[in-house]
């Protein structure tokens, strides 16, 4: 193989190393960061369980003062 040739191919190798290895970067980034999108969707939705079950209190309370009467909290 004449020298010239041979020197090619090595910086061939040698691109398509680096491009290996940025790729499997970029790949752990996207999984590291669908788990944080995953983490944060999950506290959002407890979150919003924890408002709507704060909101489903002040209401029975408000409509228990406005009526005159004791808080019983209502079953469904």
């Amino acid at each position: 193989m004449a020298p010239r040739l041979q020197n090619i191919t090595e910086l061939d190798t040698k691109i398509q190393e680096k491009a290996m290895k940025v790729d499997m970067d970029i790949c752990r980034r996207i999984d590291i960061t669908a788990k944080l999108c995953d983490v944060a969707q999950q506290r959002n939705c407890e979150d919003m369980i924890k408002m709507f079950q704060v909101r489903s209190a002040c209401r029975s309370r408000l409509s228990c003062w406005l009526w005159g009467g004791e808080f019983v909290p209502q079953r469904r």
